[in-house]
């Protein structure tokens, strides 16, 4: 987030030269930081969500030939993952991101329109 600001300051100066306020730019920034902390929880969790499928395919072959030869009853899932779990994950994803992104976007609000649009 911070070289998105040093990146995008004459955007944030000309924004604030045609009449932005430091809210604005404060809501923007932290808008895009919480965005993407809630796409990389999203992608933690279906990637999770994959791995326990895939492990459960492979627990479940190996317990299934363990049953085969007298091992005992065949269990219906090996990894179970309750509900709150994944919504508990997007919303601290979201949260980290949120919190991450507040330091440039406080230094993003706070600059000076004129230094920021003389920028290079």
């Amino acid at each position: 987030m911070t070289m998105s600001i040093l990146e995008r300051t004459r955007e944030i100066g000309l924004m604030k030269a045609i009449g932005a306020t430091n809210r604005d730019v404060l809501s923007i920034f932290l808008g895009e930081a919480a965005g993407i902390g809630f796409i990389g929880g999203l992608g933690g969790v279906l990637l999770g969500w994959g791995a326990s499928a895939v492990l459960n395919v492979v627990a479940l072959s190996y317990f299934a030939g363990q049953a085969a030869s007298g091992g005992g009853p065949l269990p219906s899932a090996a990894a179970v993952t309750p509900a709150w779990l994944p919504l508990f994950a997007l919303v601290f994803a979201t949260v980290v991101g949120l919190l991450s992104g507040l330091y440039p976007a406080l230094r993003a609000a706070t600059l000076v329109p004129v230094n920021a649009l003389k920028y290079e």
